[in-house]
């Protein structure tokens, strides 16, 4: 049995992590005023079977906290199969196997910007606190490899990388302070060989999973988990619709909420190639993905509507008229 589906059958609520890890309610700390944790601070680790809380250290045995938590602990849960987390994906980019893309020709050079973890100067700081406000912790910065920028054309802007087959194909930048223009700034036709619309933002990691889950932005993608992509845009270009083709069966559309008939156009695209495909499109009911926690996205994805040509067409006419 799951250890999710042993907290939810003892009615805990829970919250999956993109770390691999699940987050619940501390039941042991309280702060001065003696009121109970309320913000997820206990993180359980599945693969050690152990536990911590990040509020007040509380740690131990997973065991002796379902116990604690009156939650039926099956044994056989040791012998659970633990899904790879962002992390070691993260790590395994670069032995992933290549596909021969002859598109695929430049390597570009990273020298020009720093990581963002591990740098402790005013501007790292600056650069991760912009990312943290957008619910990007400092695991999707590790495993996405999110860099930044000091000076030159890039100065302060967090830099996003963009890997197929474990080759840096592209990048984007987006600003992290307050910028005389743009806050999103594409790499010019010299710094890349091939531009934006061509590549999807983290297929290498999304490659593990299926369905795909398709969103507009690369901040979207990354708050949804590892099975996003980004197509950097409300429409899919021919090069992106024939890599989604090629590495995946199933699909999620999952568009910002202004893009509803670019949603229908992308799973309508998507159905007329592989029409044996399982395509589901998630309407949000406002902005994008970024605006939304990762478990309330999870229930929209689980609750997705199948597309349907001749639904989407009645949609389509009823918002006309």
């Amino acid at each position: 049995m799951m250890i999710q589906q042993m907290l939810s059958k003892a009615n805990i609520s829970f919250m999956p992590k993109p770390n691999g890890e699940i987050a619940i309610c501390c039941p042991y700390c309280r702060d001065q005023y003696g009121r109970k944790d309320f913000k997820y601070h206990l993180q359980i680790n599945i693969s050690k079977r152990t536990y911590y809380c990040y509020r007040r250290g509380c740690t131990g045995k997973l065991s002796q906290l379902f116990r604690d938590l009156g939650v039926e602990y099956v044994k056989e849960v040791e012998q659970e199969k633990v899904g790879v987390t962002l992390s070691e994906m993260a790590s395994s980019i670069k032995n992933i196997s290549r596909h021969p893309d002859e598109k695929i020709q430049n390597i570009i050079d990273f020298s020009f910007c720093k990581p963002i973890l591990g740098d402790t100067s005013i501007l790292g700081d600056m650069a991760r606190d912009y990312l943290h406000k957008r619910n990007i912790l400092d695991v999707d910065i590790e495993a996405y490899d999110l860099r930044y920028c000091t000076s030159g054309d890039y100065a302060f802007r967090i830099i996003i990388p963009f890997y197929e087959n474990g080759k840096l194909v592209y990048f984007q930048s987006r600003a992290f302070s307050m910028h005389p223009y743009k806050k999103v700034l594409n790499p010019t036709d010299k710094e890349v060989e091939i531009g934006k619309s061509n590549w999807l933002f983290n297929i290498d990691l999304a490659r593990h999973h299926d369905p795909v889950i398709i969103c507009e932005g690369w901040a979207s993608a990354i708050t949804v988990g590892a099975d996003a992509v980004a197509i950097q845009g409300s429409r899919a270009s021919g090069q992106q619709i024939e890599r989604l083709l090629r590495y995946w069966s199933s699909y999620v559309v999952m568009l910002d909420a202004e893009a509803k008939k670019e949603a229908y156009n992308l799973a309508g695209t998507l159905y007329k190639h592989k029409t044996s495909s399982d395509i589901h499109i998630v309407f949000l009911p406002y902005g994008d993905p970024n605006n939304f926690d990762r478990k309330k996205l999870r229930e929209y994805i689980k609750h997705a509507s199948k597309f349907d040509k001749m639904d989407a067409c009645k949609d389509l006419l009823q918002d006309v008229h």
